[in-house]
């Protein structure tokens, strides 16, 4: 192994094996795209090597993108369809952090591509930048175009290497299809956030529910946060910070203390749920240059430490899964165990997120989550 090499407990042989178990089965994070696909980009790549990954599967992202180009002007439906599979291919050779240039360059093609995707879709998906301290926040909006205005609206956060473009495409056609209309939302040191995390990055959600509120078209006394994975945690801090201007918020599968404590962390480290790459992708968030680092920074962001957890909350869904190898079950029971009656939807046989094979994500949305929200924000 060289330092260039991606950190994984599997061989090449191995890994490649599992992602293509995975894309057979549409299995995150190859969710969206084609086995056929994964099969070529894996034996383009047939190495561990960071660089040698953004090439071979960024050579599947720009035919999708070269197709896309040539066709926009005679069939904007299949242009659609071909940006959207160049984002995902060049999002998925930048996954899951940015830490060779190869990475950072596939990065950008994905945005590019996910841009151009966004121009051509219905409804359209507008990309807001909101003025923040020195810099800006950058997210995507899209409304229902058949429900009444104003619409209630999700502000949807992504994870630690799901960044807000996968909540427009996985997340949003259910939102859509409900009646809500969604924020879709960048965690801090993921995409394009313009702060790292720590314990103070909320303040940077604030001016985005001042943006909604401005809005004719949304309604501010609708208004519910979603975050998945490291997202959850993010949203459990929002419905803390904003519980007069939420209704509601779903807390998926993210951590709030155990899973910043050491011993977590050193455990977590070694699971088989995470493809590869799981420590640079968590010590990029916090801009940590070492194991030691992230151990000093981590553990400032427990809601436990900060003192949060018996702070008024809008109504709350926990969503957990019992043998989550990568954010501790605990975390969703001190959540449960402190302030005021939370519901609690827990598969006890369940990985991250909860998902198994009976109850993939999507079921897990779309039975679990959106009925939640459609209660307290629709009917």
């Amino acid at each position: 192994m060289t330092s260039n090499d991606m950190i994984t407990l599997r061989s090449w042989q191995q890994l490649s094996d599992e992602i293509q178990k995975r894309a057979d089965a549409q299995r995150y994070p190859l969710t969206g795209m084609d086995p056929g696909d994964v099969t070529e980009a894996l034996a383009n790549t047939a190495t561990l090597n960071r660089d040698a990954w953004a090439n071979g599967w960024s050579v599947i992202g720009d035919r999708y993108l070269n197709l896309a180009n040539k066709q926009v002007k005679s069939n904007r439906s299949l242009a659609c369809s071909n940006y959207l599979n160049a984002w995902r291919y060049h999002g998925f050779a930048a996954w899951p952090t940015q830490n060779t240039d190869s990475k950072k360059i596939a990065f950008n093609a994905s945005m590019d591509s996910f841009r151009s995707y966004a121009s051509l879709v219905s409804p359209n998906i507008e990309r807001i930048k909101v003025p923040f301290e020195d810099k800006h926040v950058i997210f995507y909006i899209q409304l229902p175009d058949n429900a009444s205005r104003p619409v209630p609206l999700i502000l949807s956060f992504g994870g630690l290497d799901s960044y807000k473009e996968y909540i427009v495409e996985r997340y949003g056609p259910d939102y859509l299809a409900n009646g809500f209309g969604y924020a879709a939302l960048d965690i801090p040191g993921t995409g394009e956030s313009p702060i790292l995390a720590s314990p103070d990055a909320i303040r940077m959600y604030k001016v985005i529910i001042d943006y909604l509120q401005s809005r004719d078209d949304i309604d501010s006394k609708r208004l519910a946060v979603q975050g998945v994975s490291q997202g959850g945690y993010w949203a459990a801090r929002l419905a803390i910070a904003e519980e007069k201007r939420l209704a509601a918020a779903v807390f998926w599968a993210g951590p709030t203390h155990y899973t910043f404590q050491r011993e977590w962390l050193e455990q977590s480290t070694n699971t088989n749920e995470y493809l590869f790459d799981y420590l640079p992708a968590r010590l990029s968030i916090y801009g940590a240059k070492s194991w030691e680092e992230y151990l000093e920074k981590v553990p400032l962001m427990s809601i436990k430490a900060l003192k949060l957890l018996d702070e008024p909350t809008p109504e709350m869904l926990l969503v957990g899964g019992e043998k989550d190898s990568q954010t501790s079950i605990e975390d969703l029971l001190l959540l449960q165990r402190h302030g005021q009656v939370k519901y609690t939807w827990l598969n006890p046989s369940g990985g991250h997120l909860g998902r198994s094979t009976e109850w993939p994500d999507e079921r897990i949305l779309k039975e679990v989550i959106i009925p939640f929200l459609k209660i307290r924000l629709i009917n």
